[in-house]
């Protein structure tokens, strides 16, 4: 019988979502790569094939952004490179992204919506329940690339975040 997390291991080489995973970097180093100007109106929401998605502040920011379009992909992708480089995933040179698409970011109601909206401003990670925490980090634990695990752990945490969101409305 095989560990979970060896498990999880298997699944990610088979389907090469050492890849998607690494797409996924545009999070961790969006701030770094857009400044904080952009950072504070915009931010990664969604990367469906190989296309961004970005929820902005407002419609002024959002034509500023798609003028920058253009910048912000390449600039993005140029980070992503150095990443894979760093990372190669298995097989085949990794695809880059091939579009950004800008959102509005959905309207806030209440005083719990204003907290999660400054959480969501700042990158904090969202409130999760230690043992929670725990039990996915023991998961996750047997895969033996750490960038790989540091990856999962992100999106478990944007996905814990996405969750108590949807439950306080």
């Amino acid at each position: 019988m095989k560990a979970l997390g060896a498990l999880v291991g298997d699944v990610v080489r088979e389907k090469n979502w050492r890849h998607r995973l690494g797409l996924h970097q545009v999070f961790v180093f969006w701030r770094e790569v857009v400044g904080g100007d952009i950072a504070r109106h915009a931010e990664p929401c969604l990367i469906k094939g190989l296309t961004l998605w970005v929820e902005v502040s407002d419609p002024v920011w959002m034509q500023h952004l798609q003028f920058e379009k253009t910048a912000l992909l390449e600039a993005l992708n140029e980070r992503l490179t150095a990443y894979f480089a760093e990372n190669p995933p298995p097989g085949n040179a990794p695809a880059l992204l091939d579009d950004i698409r800008f959102r509005p970011r959905p309207p806030l109601q209440g005083a719990a919506s204003q907290a999660d909206a400054s959480r969501r401003r700042h990158h904090a990670a969202p409130l999760v329940d230690s043992q929670d925490l725990e039990r996915f980090e023991r998961v996750v634990g047997a895969i033996d690339d750490a960038g790989i695990r540091a990856s999962m752990k992100r999106i478990w945490l944007v996905s814990q975040g996405r969750r108590s969101r949807k439950a306080d409305t």
